[in-house]
């Protein structure tokens, strides 16, 4: 069925309620704009001061409605912030005490704008107030399908909160598919093990390692027990590097940087988002996974399987690098006499061809909107 027929035949309506950081708001967003494209409407949650930031991307505000949510205060949450941009790690965890505390709201908002689906991230006890109300659920989420295949299939949650680095060594079930390219290391393990059973919040800090040559922009939160970035950094960096360097500790316009033609690399934690939004720009990769699972899968499936991206080089027990590791991954990928570079060029431009190619988020997005449709 083609996508005219598909929009005559039933014209849904969604509400999107992504976790409130850029990296899921975005391609919520995203999200939101192809199904408006086949002229489905949307209600999408998103707090107050945060609009103006996606604004521009909303592509068709005639059907994307940006509905305004208050994020409550709680004790140890900066007083107005909204998103992980404006907390430290050490607060993503009372960002998400806020999150739970919209519940009221959320479910008062369903009740009257009455969509047919609502499509959400970590919100855990959304699909008990939307099935209350008649309203059917897909929880979307903004990571790699291997991640979701590794850490959290059937067989994989069947064993338990106590899993141990043994447990995630080995694949979730004998039939996972090509589990060597995953090859998961020591550190990686005890970080996930650690994460599992620890509230969400961490960063991995990596500003002072920078000293490349090149010139560069750093985007780094703020790390918990400091008010500034420029309490981190080294004595005399900033006066160093002023002419080539700039260390921001806020949230930035990634996609544009990305796409801008004076960027020719690009130094990634792997998070789902990034990822996605590198793979379709053509300037180079360098990985440098962040603690959680997802990140890692990442590295190894882009790295390693893929060969579109080099990976900074970690020590195997420790997880510690340098800056020397940093500037061997990144003259690898910009030397356009280094033979590995010029391999992960040439399958960087197929993978981004692949992805841009007119009919196949089309055809993806087509089959998603006839599997939403026979939910109903």
């Amino acid at each position: 069925m083609n996508s005219k027929l598909m929009t005559e035949a039933s014209s849904l309506h969604l509400a999107m309620y992504p976790w409130l950081a850029m990296g899921h708001l975005t391609p919520f967003l995203h999200l939101s704009n192809k199904l408006a494209n086949r002229d489905h409407r949307i209600s999408f949650f998103i707090p107050k001061r945060t609009i103006s930031k996606l604004q521009h991307l909303n592509l068709h505000p005639h059907l994307i409605t940006f509905i305004p949510i208050t994020v409550p205060h709680v004790h140890g949450l900066p007083y107005e912030a909204e998103t992980t941009a404006d907390v430290s790690p050490s607060s993503i965890t009372h960002l998400a005490t806020a999150i739970d505390l919209t519940h009221n709201d959320i479910e008062l908002l369903l009740k009257d704008l009455k969509p047919q689906i609502v499509i959400f991230d970590f919100q855990h006890w959304l699909p008990n107030i939307a099935r209350n109300h008649g309203i059917k659920c897909i929880q979307y989420a903004i990571v790699n399908p291997a991640t979701v295949a590794y850490f959290a299939s059937p067989a994989r949650l069947h064993q338990g909160r106590n899993i141990t680095e043994l447990d995630l060594k080995k694949p979730p079930s004998p039939d996972f598919p090509d589990a060597s390219s995953i090859d998961l290391r020591a550190h990686e393990l005890r970080n996930m093990v650690a994460v599992s059973k620890r509230e969400f919040g961490s960063g991995v800090l990596f500003f002072d390692r920078l000293g490349t040559g090149f010139l560069f922009l750093a985007a780094i939160k703020t790390p918990a027990g400091f008010n500034s970035m420029e309490e981190v950094l080294p004595e005399g960096f900033k006066e160093r590097n002023k002419e080539k360097s700039v260390v921001h500790g806020g949230w930035v316009p990634q996609q544009l940087l990305l796409g801008h033609p004076n960027v020719g690399c690009f130094i990634t934690h792997c998070g789902g988002s990034s990822v996605t939004e590198a793979l379709v720009n053509e300037c180079q990769i360098v990985l440098l996974p962040g603690p959680y699972s997802d990140h890692v899968i990442n590295a190894r499936i882009l790295g390693r399987k893929m060969k579109v991206r080099v990976e900074v080089e970690k020590g195997k027990e420790d997880g510690l690098f340098s800056k020397e590791s940093v500037c061997k991954a990144v003259k690898i990928v910009m030397d356009d006499g280094n033979e590995v570079g010029r391999e992960i060029r040439d399958n960087h431009t197929k993978v981004r061809n692949l992805l841009l190619a007119p009919n196949f988020e089309s055809s993806c997005l087509d089959d998603f909107i006839l599997r939403l449709q026979d939910m109903l």
